[in-house]
């Protein structure tokens, strides 16, 4: 790693430290094979937490007609988990880069899971609020982990595609949902969907065990326990909190589309909520597709620049956002898939990039603790972006205007990204193994 830090700009630091992003398992040690078995690790806890962390949107229709909620009540319950994330989030960063990624991985998923079972049996609106807030904290866990763990197994020249194949986990597993949860809320109530979403994290977090244990799991995990601790004001730099700006701003628009989608296509052109909610989960099959793409345009066409990839799909998101907002009534269902599907490769596909730019922002060693704080920043966008759009419909009746608002919103991101001042990683040496 310290070889990689003299060329991202960072100070060489002490070799007697132990450090969690080391490339040495690349090198030496397991093998080549080992990163694959970590990557899916990574991906299937991302995959079934994301279930829960994605998936609550789609029993918005249901849980809204049980309880009596409102546009603005149905969008926090959507997004809920969002506030017990942003609490948890730096935490867990800090918890990655001292206990190591496999044990908060892991561990991540068993939380989630038993706590999202015991929010099914909530009598009402409030505790259910407070115990998806408590879920928020088991949501939290995969990114900083799973991007800590693939950093450290993966070079640089793959880390784009890879990171950003990591992310995809999140709107896999809110496609999962939109198919599945919506289908048994309708068949047997939204408690008994939130059921199968937690004993889905559960068996998601004894699978990624498992890869651990493939992958060499008596290896010891990397530590950073003779380190001072290092807090935020050392890790806010002006890079950093101009990229959580972009990311707050895209969060909004994210989880404002999954949140609304099937009600904004329910009321504009009368689709039925079953087949909205299919229309929710091939938004974000698109947005897994748009992470790989867009990591792989970073990684080959753009010489490994997060921060370009990041305009490019910033302003790709603004663009759709205007055109999902003026579609007429009239426009044939072809026409509103196909402009839903850019909302997703672009609206949906932004995280993996964004993630690895947060973590390279970061010194070595510190990483997981960038990433965490990073999210920390934009992470309010969760519950706040669809909370304000629901209480703009309430107020105007338009989901247009709502949609212009966010779409608005992401000019401004544009302009923040293209302020950041991007260390970009030297070409790796022709021949080098890994």
């Amino acid at each position: 790693m310290d070889g990689e830090a003299d060329r991202l700009g960072f100070p060489t630091r002490d070799r007697s430290v132990g450090s969690g992003l080391q490339t040495t398992t690349h090198a030496a040690g397991a093998g080549a094979g080992r990163r694959w078995w970590v990557l899916a690790a990574a991906l299937t806890v991302q995959s079934t937490i994301s279930v829960i962390g994605q998936g609550l949107p789609a029993l918005v229709p249901f849980v809204k007609a049980d309880l009596g909620l409102n546009h603005a009540q149905a969008g926090v319950f959507a997004t809920i988990t969002g506030l017990g994330t942003f609490l948890a989030l730096f935490a867990v960063g800090w918890a990655v880069d001292r206990a190591g990624d496999r044990a908060v991985l892991v561990g991540g998923g068993v939380l989630t899971g038993l706590l999202t079972v015991a929010a099914a049996f909530a009598p009402g609106y409030p505790l259910l609020l407070l115990l998806l807030v408590l879920v928020g904290i088991g949501v939290a866990t995969p990114t900083p982990a799973g991007s800590t763990a693939v950093m450290r197994e993966f070079p640089i020249r793959q880390r784009g595609v890879v990171m950003s194949v990591r992310q995809t986990g999140i709107p896999l597993g809110g496609a999962v949902a939109a198919v599945t949860l919506a289908p048994l809320a309708a068949l047997w109530g939204w408690r008994t969907a939130l059921i199968a979403g937690g004993v889905a994290a559960l068996a998601g977090a004894l699978a990624g065990h498992l890869c651990y244990v493939r992958a060499g799991g008596g290896e010891p995990e990397p530590r950073t326990g003779g380190r001072r601790w290092q807090g935020t004001p050392v890790l806010l730099s002006r890079d950093l909190v101009l990229t959580s700006a972009c990311g707050f701003l895209l969060i909004v628009a994210q989880f404002c589309l999954v949140s609304y989608l099937v009600l904004y296509v329910r009321a504009i052109w009368a689709v039925p909520v079953v087949v909205g909610s299919l229309l929710l989960a091939g938004t974000q099959v698109c947005g897994a597709v748009g992470r790989i793409l867009w990591g792989w345009v970073s990684d080959r066409l753009l010489g490994g620049s997060r921060k370009w990839a990041l305009v490019v799909v910033t302003g790709t998101a603004a663009l759709a956002g205007l055109l999902l907002a003026w579609l007429p009534a009239g426009a044939s269902l072809g026409l509103v898939v196909l402009v839903v599907a850019i909302c997703g490769l672009s609206t949906v596909g932004w995280n993996g990039i964004y993630i690895t730019l947060l973590a390279e922002l970061g010194p070595p060693g510190f990483q997981a603790r960038s990433v965490g704080l990073g999210m920390t920043l934009g992470q309010p966008g969760i519950v706040l972006g669809p909370w304000l759009f629901g209480v703009l419909v309430d107020r105007t009746g338009s989901f247009r205007l709502g949609w212009t608002v966010v779409a608005c919103g992401l000019f401004v991101a544009l302009l923040a990204i293209g302020l950041v001042r991007e260390r970009r990683p030297a070409a790796p040496q022709a021949g080098r193994a890994g």
